[in-house]
Formats: C-alpha cells, structure tokens, sequence
C-alpha cells in the first residue's frame, strides 16, 4: 500500500496538472485539448495520469495503462486475467474497481472456457456465441463490426452484423456505424449544421432547433433561452452547473447537470434537486455523491 506521504504528493501533482478550463465529466462532452482528459471531481482539463498514479476515472491514465483499484496499471495480455467491472458516472469514475487490469488493444474481456474467471482473448467472429452486456458500456465480445444479438433471456448470444439504414433494428443491440435505432428501425445519424426532422437523428452532442442539428453548447459558453446544451442550464447568458437546492436532471448513468455532483430527490416522489454530496457514512451508489476525500464503498461514503 502506498504510504500516506506518496498519496499525497501525487494529489499535489495532480491538482497542479488541472487548468482552468472548464469541462463535462462525460466523455463525449469534454472540452479539453487533445493529450488532455476532463477531471471528474474538478471539472478542469488536466493531463493524462501515468503508470502507478492514483486515479478516479476511467478515462485519466495514459494511453496503455487503465484505472483499477484507484491506480494507473498496464493493460493485460493475451490470456491475462482481466476485469470489467462498471464503473460511476459512465466510466468517470473507476477507483472502485477491483482486480486485474482490463485488456490491451485488440483483445477483449472475457470469460475464460474453463469458467477460470474473465481473460484478455481475441473477440469472436461472425456467428459464434457471446455474452450480452449492455450497448451503452461499448463492451462487447464480438469482433469490430459485429453486435452480440440475443437468442435467450439468460444474456447470451450470437455475433452479428448489425443492421443497416431502412432495415428493423433492435435498441439493445444498436445499428451499423453512421446509423441509430429510432422506433424499431435504423435511420441515419444527421451531422451538425444538416437538416433533422427530431433530436434523435442528430449526431451526439448536437440537438434538432428549427429543422436543423444545432451543435450543443458546453459549461461556460454564452447561451440563451433557446440554446441546446449538452448539460447544466442558461443562467444569467451562460451555461452553467445548476446551482444547490434547484430542480435537477438526474440523467443516466449518475451523470447530472449539478455544480455539486449530486441530482437525487430527498423523499419518495418529490422532484430531483441538487445536493450536497454526502460525508462519512452517507448513503451513495457512485463516488461522485461523496464529499472528498471520501469514496463510496458498499453504497456507503468512507475513507479508503
């Protein structure tokens, strides 16, 4: 275990590393340069982390490295154990991850054929059976092109094409790149500036406004009433977090449009506000509902 003294010099370096730059955690949002990566707790670009830094997201170490257990490791082998476990916040937050690292390029996680626990293999071809895992993770075991499409309820599958513009399409299993699956059929994805006819058709982080897909703003952009954002809400001409104790958009996936991190109702049917993350003790589902340097563990905030 790192000493007390090395945990601390490293959050010194980090935080020295993050700008001013403002930015969403989610990572299609980001603001930040390339070599850059969004900080989930700051909200500031920062560098990327290296190996054997302390980490909270998925998206913080370099290029090689993954975060696991809260530090940058090398991504494993051919036939390494790995894990794939979820993480908060859409891969924002992964420092309660446990086990191996995840794989390198090229190789996937998945279950061994000894039932051995998950290795690093080569992902399936068209026509062998995979296991199911949702479509927002991005996490799949068939090769580049291929989808897992179910063929019981019990999350297995078999590798697929997906299908094609005009063709029937299943929302679970998505379809073929340049395309979204919109009421049971595959339309194409409208860039920024083209016509649309609904949000739906429009490339990610842009939104339909008066029949064209109007690129979305980000957090301290000028803004109007009518200007689409990708989160947070126009607050005095600029996008900005919601502020304490103002109705929130809880989102999925943990993410929320709150200056605090937290988007929660505080009883059984009343509206979401923003919160106060919570201290020691606390009830939380994700390490972002915590107050630093607490961490959620066993959907309870504690020091680690």
């Amino acid at each position: 275990m790192a000493s007390r003294f090395s945990i601390f010099s490293h959050a010194q370096e980090r935080r020295s590393a993050i700008g001013t730059r403002a930015c969403d955690p989610v990572p299609f949002h980001t603001a930040c340069a390339e070599g850059l990566v969004c900080d989930a707790r700051a909200r500031r670009c920062a560098r990327r982390l290296v190996l054997g830094e302390p980490c909270s997201g998925f998206y913080d170490c370099e290029p090689g490295a993954s975060c696991v257990a809260g530090a940058c490791v090398e991504l494993g082998e051919e036939g390494a154990l790995c894990t794939e476990d979820l993480c908060g916040l859409l891969f924002t937050e992964c420092n309660a991850t446990r086990g191996a690292p995840s794989c390198a390029a090229g190789l996937v996680c998945m279950i061994g054929e000894h039932s051995d626990g998950r290795r690093c293999q080569r992902p399936r071809p068209d026509g062998a059976a995979c296991i199911r895992q949702p479509l927002e993770l991005g996490i799949d075991d068939c090769a580049d092109g291929l989808v897992c499409a179910a063929e019981d309820g019990a999350g297995r599958g078999r590798c697929v094409a997906p299908a094609a513009i005009g063709e029937r399409c299943d929302p679970s299993i998505g379809c073929a790149p340049g395309a979204r699956c919109v009421v049971d059929t595959c339309i194409a994805i409208v860039r920024a500036s083209s016509a649309c006819e609904r949000d739906s058709a429009c490339v990610a982080g842009s939104r339909c406004v008066d029949g064209r897909c109007v690129e979305s703003r980000v957090i301290g952009d000028a803004c109007d009433a009518s200007t689409p954002y990708a989160l947070g809400a126009c607050i005095d001409g600029r996008c900005a977090l919601i502020p304490f104790g103002q109705e929130c958009d809880p989102l999925a996936w943990g993410v929320n449009d709150c200056a605090s991190g937290v988007c929660r109702s505080e009883e059984i049917g009343e509206s979401e506000r923003c919160l106060a993350p919570q201290r020691r003790g606390g009830l939380c589902p994700h390490d972002h509902e915590c107050a630093a340097p607490f961490v959620c563990r066993a959907s309870q905030c504690v020091v680690e």
